[in-house]
């Protein structure tokens, strides 16, 4: 239950933030509708797409996007984790959730 519980929150988190940065983007697209070119900095902004959007498909990959609830300890305990090995927050999740089926497969 604690580990569905802290995977619940974990990745409800990460959703808001990709929620919020999509909105951030669309923001900016509609206070500049007349520049379609991309938003970066550095690097980034030097780079330009190879794809054109008219002919993209997409396809689901081979994630599933899951929500969990977690008690807010867990979740900062998480996140210091993630942030010691400088990786996100899902990918720390995803190892953790590896590693439990591994053990749990192999009693």
């Amino acid at each position: 239950m604690d580990l569905d519980a802290f995977l619940a929150d974990v990745l409800n988190e990460s959703l808001q933030e990709e929620l919020a940065q999509a909105e951030s983007v669309q923001k900016i697209r509609e206070q500049n509708p007349n520049d379609e070119g991309p938003h970066g900095e550095g690097v980034d902004a030097l780079i330009r797409s190879t794809l054109e959007t008219s002919t993209m498909e997409i396809t689901p990959g081979k994630t599933r996007r899951v929500t969990f609830f977690f008690e807010p300890g867990k979740v900062e305990l998480l996140k210091a984790l993630a942030k010691e090995e400088n990786i996100f927050m899902r990918e720390k999740i995803s190892q953790i959730v590896a590693e439990y089926l591994e053990r749990y497969r192999s009693q």
